[in-house]
């Protein structure tokens, strides 16, 4: 008889302990009392899907359309990868071949995965940046990848240190990962710094995973594609997602591209994984793209959310004068030093600051240091789901705990 000293695999011991879980858990424990919560926590869209997808849908549904229900290729069914070709061809002007360059993933989360599970080996390094998000150090620690974190200059709106970044690059390197606009910062990367990783990933040979979830949703500035950089396009892997800036979060839709070898493995592994993507949502996403909501809709919600973020970013500045918050120029997050009074009521970490901020102003955030090692003393403040009304309410409650 054999006795298994380990009934639990070290992959999944390595992930750690869900802190988020937890705090949404109590969120969740709270609203079921009665208790009025706000969420400024969730990294899901506030708004719904457009009413035209929807209007479709439900016909669809009515029609005797069988392939509907059945399994769709691997790589996702050739209309929706021809729309997402086509998508990039006219906002980047770039030329994605959809036959052996795309799959479609269940959700940008997916993506990267695969990714990752189809170039790092047990043991190698990967860069990720400090903040980043929370999702990706245990994606790492999954696939046996050791997860190496380079410092962002707050001072600077959060970009890479590229000194720190050439520190940091060894024999063991294997991929970077690179989120832009940023969640939880919403930065978005600077050209110089941009070209200086793509130099870098050519000169020592590392993948870039460049994840763009939120390359559409951009208040300031422009969004910078990372595949525009022609010496990194034999080691690139760009994920995209439909979950923000369609309203089909819950529909778990994505995508990956970049070169035909990579994409190929690719493909391979997801089959043992998730065979394909929701072929009900990959029909929903092909009529959102080829019918041009995104000229509509996209633009609606973006302004939307930059108007909460605007309430958000002048209510912190008013009412929490001591928090240094950034001004996000994407996405819909807002991450806020906090130090000054984690200080002040004696708070050890930045979850301690969330918790307090739940039971006793009951109010929901994210604590800075599930993003990275460094960032402690920071709360990220999400203005997804949010409405400006309560946004003021809500701050005006942590104000009143905080004094």
């Amino acid at each position: 008889m054999y006795v298994l000293v380990e009934r639990i695999s070290i992959r999944v011991r390595r992930l750690r302990t869900p802190l988020v879980a937890k705090l949404l858990s109590r969120l969740w424990e709270l609203r079921s009392k009665g208790v009025k919560v706000y969420n400024l926590s969730a990294g899901q869209p506030g708004f719904q899907p457009p009413i035209e997808a929807r209007q479709y849908l439900s016909q669809l549904l009515l029609q005797n359309f069988p392939e509907l229900y059945k399994y769709t290729p691997i790589e996702g069914i050739r209309e929706l990868r021809e729309a997402v070709a086509e998508d990039l061809r006219e906002n980047y002007g770039f030329e994605i071949d959809p036959e052996t360059q795309i799959v479609i993933t269940a959700g940008g989360e997916e993506a990267l995965y695969l990714s990752l599970l189809t170039t790092v080996n047990e043991g190698e390094e990967v860069i990720l940046f400090d903040p980043t998000f929370l999702e990706y150090e245990p994606l790492v620690n999954l696939v046996g990848g050791k997860p190496v974190f380079v410092k962002t200059v707050e001072e600077k709106g959060y970009q890479p240190d590229i000194n720190d970044l050439m520190e940091k690059i060894s024999r063991r390197t294997k991929a970077l990962i690179i989120t832009t606009p940023d969640n939880p910062t919403g930065r978005i990367i600077g050209v110089e710094e941009a070209k200086a990783i793509a130099d870098l990933a050519e000169d020592y040979g590392f993948w870039v995973f460049s994840d763009e979830t939120y390359q559409y949703m951009v208040f300031e500035g422009e969004h910078v594609p990372m595949y525009r950089f022609d010496n990194i396009r034999d080691r690139i892997g760009v994920i995209g997602s439909f979950s923000k800036d369609t309203g089909f979060s819950g529909w778990r839709i994505g995508y990956v591209y970049g070169p035909e070898e990579f994409i190929q493995s690719l493909k391979k592994a997801k089959e043992y994984i998730t065979l394909n993507t929701s072929t009900i949502a990959q029909y929903a996403i092909t009529y959102f793209l080829r019918s041009r909501l995104r000229n509509t809709y996209t633009k609606f919600i973006v302004n939307e959310y930059r108007k909460r973020r605007d309430v958000l970013y002048s209510e912190i500045r008013k009412k929490l004068p001591e928090a240094k918050p950034f001004n996000p120029q994407g996405a819909f997050y807002m991450f806020v030093n906090m130090e000054a009074y984690m200080k002040k009521h004696g708070f050890k970490s930045s979850l301690d600051l969330a918790n307090y901020l739940l039971e006793k102003a009951y109010v929901a955030t994210i604590p800075g240091e599930v993003c990275g090692p460094t960032s402690n003393r920071h709360i990220r403040f999400s203005f997804s789901s949010i409405t400006k009304e309560e946004i003021v309410e809500a701050i005006e409650k942590v104000s009143e705990i905080l004094k």
